[in-house]
């Protein structure tokens, strides 16, 4: 039976606290998104119900957190976020031990919410030096040799309490196999530290940083000259064991700047920058009720940002601000040992701003109370190693208008 004990309590407040002036400070001070090869400059266009899609379409938490520590397995989410696009994460792991010392794993992963992004894929060579020590040699080939990846890593701990420090070259060789007359000035290089550790027998932490370098490439033909740089970061923290009862508080932000820039400001179709930030915060409480019901008790506040400056035009120049808070109620109810029925609400109160940079254009702004229903049937195998979800929702805020809000799927499996 889970027991609040005094010191552990104390132990999670402070770590908490913790989290949440780590999370505001890199949000403020420039956490970055990896390069991912996306060299367009977006406008995002959200629907105000659009964080609140999302969340009814993600797995139950209890899911969530599962899939952390899964070593060989996939995973896809999608969701209807407008008529136009939808919400989209695909994941894939797999790693298995050759010898005692050797290990070889792969990963392929993107989420995809506010723009198209290219799949991002990893294989990983872990030698283990010590009982305590790996090395790996990671990063991905391609058929055209300009956009190969190499990186190297070291692990010291286990798994439970570990950290590891990598260093990715994106495009290694770009200069070198490329035919074209386009060039790195500055190669795109990651870094990243991340690690586990479990502070007392209730209370587990989990975080990574990733720091993406500028990096600069320049077009000779069009005198155009591309910039990136950005950094990604997630923190975790739990209380208690997900089979009793679980209090955790999560965040994940990245940070990133992109411009397309040319000598010519007048004439060019080019010649802008943008700045886009997002953070991501959920504090959650997991329990068990009537011991055949789970339900899970959440606030999560979602913040995204888009600093568009058109160097050609200023009237095309804003700020732009979209962010909801939402208290969130699942409860999952076993019908079978193969089919959970869930049900859930979504309460949000969204945001969206857009300021422009001259009185010339009008200011937007909005806002709303977002409310969805969520009832979802999720089929699995009586192990729990696989579970295929289906999804519907449901318009509480403007039920007699629009009913049905959309719907979606999830699956997700699990192999030894």
């Amino acid at each position: 039976m889970f027991r609040l004990q005094c010191g552990d309590v104390k132990w999670f407040l402070f770590l908490s606290v913790w989290i949440g002036l780590i999370s505001n400070f890199v949000d403020f001070n420039h956490q970055v998104w990896a390069f991912d090869g996306q060299r367009d400059i977006a406008d995002p266009d959200f629907s105000k119900d659009n964080f609140v899609d999302i969340k009814s379409y993600q797995p139950t938490q209890r899911r969530e957190r599962e899939w952390i520590f899964v070593k060989n397995g996939f995973r896809f989410v999608e969701g209807t976020l407008t008529q136009e696009i939808a919400y989209l994460s695909t994941e894939a792991r797999f790693q298995y031990p050759i010898t005692e010392r050797l290990t070889v794993g792969y990963q392929a992963k993107v989420e995809e919410f506010y723009q198209s992004k290219p799949i991002r894929q990893l294989l990983d060579v872990q030698i283990k030096l010590l009982d305590n020590i790996s090395l790996s040699l990671f990063g991905f080939q391609s058929y055209d040799k300009r956009w190969g990846d190499l990186g190297t890593g070291i692990t010291i701990g286990q798994p439970s309490n570990y950290i590891k420090l990598s260093h990715l070259e994106q495009d290694l060789y770009y200069n070198e196999k490329n035919l074209e007359d386009d060039s790195y000035r500055t190669t795109p290089v990651e870094d990243q530290l991340e690690g586990a550790y479990q502070f007392t027998e209730q209370i587990k932490g989990r975080f990574r940083l990733m720091l993406d370098r500028a990096l600069e490439q320049f077009y000779p033909d069009s005198e155009l000259t591309f910039k990136h740089k950005g950094q990604d970061s997630e923190f975790a923290l739990d209380y208690g064991d997900i089979e009793d009862q679980l209090m955790s508080v999560s965040y994940r932000g990245f940070d990133f700047e992109k411009a397309r820039l040319t000598p010519d400001q007048m004439d060019s179709t080019e010649n802008r920058k943008q700045h886009i930030q997002f953070s991501s915060t959920n504090f959650y409480w997991i329990r068990p009720v009537l011991e055949k019901y789970q339900v899970t008790l959440g606030l999560q506040h979602d913040r995204f940002r888009n600093l568009l400056r058109d160097f050609r035009d200023v009237q095309e120049s804003f700020d732009y601000t979209f962010e909801t808070w939402q208290l969130y109620a699942v409860m999952v109810h076993p019908w079978n040992p193969n089919l959970n029925w869930e049900y859930g609400i979504y309460l949000g109160d969204a945001s969206e701003i857009r300021d422009y940079l001259t009185p010339a254009r009008s200011d937007k702004d909005g806002r709303s109370l977002e409310a969805k229903l969520r009832v979802s049937w999720e089929w699995h195998s009586v192990d729990q190693k696989a579970w295929f979800l289906l999804i519907s929702t449901w318009n509480l805020d403007n039920f007699a208008d629009n009913v049905w809000d959309g719907g979606g799927i999830a699956t997700q499996v699990q192999f030894d």
